[in-house]
């Protein structure tokens, strides 16, 4: 049994019919819960004719799928997350579809009611499992990389580095918390300078009319005082 690849399994996408395996069987039932939403997700949207996609199932584990609309196949491989890169993955799994393509014409898988036909390829599966191991290998080899970093060390690298982002995120959500907040503060300041100019603008018209009242009075006892004396 592979260390790298803990299932694959091929199916029918119009009935979820399963074609053909490989590895243990316990996760069956996990990949025909996750083809039955995957169905119902795309069948309600636009897809890609080959859409490529990755599943977390919450146990350290990840499913990488395949779905080949035009033949309507769906490819799907269970894997430990630290298996390495998604790029040989689908690598993979691209190898099985042009395998299985070529080998299982439409016409063929349209007409199947049963998987028996397609136990034959259970070879092509394990050859292209082997494949893989091999690549996944050369790239981390005893617990060192091809370049004789340490795996561990690697590991590392990558923890730091998400802490650094980590990091940079929480400062970027505090400064753009501060800087809410300035907005605030610079909304209210400029609310409190429209009514102070409001007010300023009402106290000076007041101020005028108060003098011009005062010097009208003034000019009327001018004249009302001019007026008596003369008489």
């Amino acid at each position: 049994m592979s260390q790298c690849i803990l299932s694959t399994t091929i199916a029918r996408l119009s009935d979820n019919l399963m074609l053909c395996s490989y590895g243990n069987s316990q996760h069956h039932e996990q990949e025909r819960v996750l083809l039955k939403n995957l169905k119902c997700t795309f069948d309600s949207r636009p897809r890609a004719p080959l859409t490529r996609i990755t599943v977390d199932d919450g146990k350290c584990r990840r499913f990488f799928c395949l779905l080949d609309f035009p033949h309507g196949v769906v490819y799907f491989c269970l894997c430990n997350r630290g298996i390495g890169s998604s790029k040989l993955i689908f690598g993979y799994l691209d190898d099985l579809m042009r395998a299985f393509s070529s080998m299982f014409p439409p016409s063929q898988l349209d007409a199947v009611t049963t998987p028996f036909k397609f136990i034959q390829f259970d070879t092509q599966i394990e050859k292209s499992v082997s494949s893989l191991e091999k690549s996944i290998n050369g790239n981390f080899r005893n617990g060192f990389s091809t370049d004789g970093t340490p795996v561990e060390a690697i590991n590392k690298q990558l923890n730091e580095v998400q802490d650094i982002m980590r990091t940079n995120l929480d400062d970027l959500v505090m400064r753009g918390q501060k800087l809410e907040t300035m907005q605030k503060y610079s909304a209210e300041l400029r609310e409190e300078s429209v009514r102070f100019r409001k007010k300023s603008n009402a106290l000076n018209r007041s101020s005028i009319r108060q003098k011009v009242v005062l010097g009208l009075v003034c000019f009327l006892l001018f004249i009302y005082v001019l007026f008596f004396r003369g008489r």
